[in-house]
């Protein structure tokens, strides 16, 4: 492969693009239209007037708009913005359940991301179109590999009048996934916060306990229990989407998870067991099995709960000594 050469690398589902956007919220801005977004939640299930269930992929906050966004991991379709539509007809309701108690803008926009889009609704589209009176445009993402790096292909399909400041229709822009975020770390930093820690000696050892789906954990069982929760309502879900969803940094100096294979491995080399691998705590995903990990600081802890806190919704309270 030569340095231009562009390799696509279709997502497998929506799940992976959702954990992309996560790791890289610009790619959801849109011009002077959508600034600053911030994710609300993810995976809205909402029942429409027929008691058919719709799912919001991703409720976001703006500036001057709350958004919602269908997304798919092929082309665009009209179907898809009929259910962007039904979806934007309950948005009272939405507001008052997820947006009123944090301050989010009442006025809504429709968001439809995929990776193409049907050259019917690209022309509705850039002629402005709107939904129950909220104006909908389209963000379509390709990624490819190079040589030298993994790149993102973003392209906007939207009205003028959304100010969409871009001189080209594509932005080509390098991906930072969770994946690649210990190369991208600075190595001169992590020696450095490395020796602090050193000089500070052994502190006292936590015994915190967090209460989870009505049981008790401490951190590293917590870890485990929130990944048992996430596959059993994500049976889909891959190792590069979960590397996708859990940046390593959120866990420095070590892996959140690893195979079991690797586990094993280090078992068999009397490594000091650092992950959980009875059998009953083995997470087992679409296409590979993993094991946690039980090394976890009460610096880096509140990191992992808010993340999933903010992803999943879930509850974890953290019980007072």
């Amino acid at each position: 492969m030569n340095a231009y050469e562009l390799i696509e690398l279709p997502f497998t589902n929506e799940i992976a693009i959702e954990a992309l956007l996560f790791e890289n919220l610009a790619m959801l801005q849109l011009g002077k239209t959508l600034v600053k977004p911030s994710i609300i939640r993810h995976e809205v299930a909402l029942l429409d007037a027929n008691g058919r269930e719709e799912r919001i992929n991703l409720l976001i906050q703006t500036e001057q708009f709350s958004v919602m966004a269908k997304i798919v991991a092929g082309e665009v379709t009209e179907e898809d913005l009929k259910e962007l539509k039904r979806c934007l007809a309950q948005k009272e309701e939405v507001y008052k359940r997820y947006c009123a108690q944090i301050g989010a803008p009442t006025d809504w926009f429709g968001l439809l991301i995929g990776s193409r889009i049907s050259d019917s609704l690209q022309a509705s589209l850039r002629q402005g179109l709107t939904v129950h009176k909220c104006p909908v445009a389209a963000i379509l993402l390709r990624q490819f590999q190079t040589a030298s790096m993994p790149v993102l292909m973003r392209e906007v399909i939207a009205s003028a009048i959304y100010k969409v400041e871009i001189n080209q229709s594509v932005d080509v822009l390098p991906i930072i996934m969770g994946s690649t975020a210990k190369k991208m770390a600075d190595p001169k930093k992590r020696k450095e916060k490395k020796k602090h820690k050193e000089k500070k000696g052994g502190s006292e050892k936590d015994y915190t306990k967090y209460r989870f789906n009505g049981q008790i954990y401490n951190k590293g069982k917590l870890v485990n229990a929130v990944f048992q929760q996430i596959v059993a309502e994500y049976p889909e879900l891959t190792l590069n989407d979960l590397e996708r969803y859990f940046p390593e940094r959120m866990q420095p100096g070590q892996s959140i998870f690893i195979t079991k294979e690797k586990a094993m491995q280090l078992a068999q080399e009397n490594k000091p067991k650092r992950h959980h691998t009875k059998p009953e705590q083995i997470i087992k995903l679409a296409d590979a099995e993993i094991c946690t990990s039980a090394q976890w600081s009460k610096e880096s802890i509140p990191l992992f709960i808010e993340h999933v806190k903010k992803i999943f919704g879930y509850k974890i309270e953290k019980i007072e000594q």
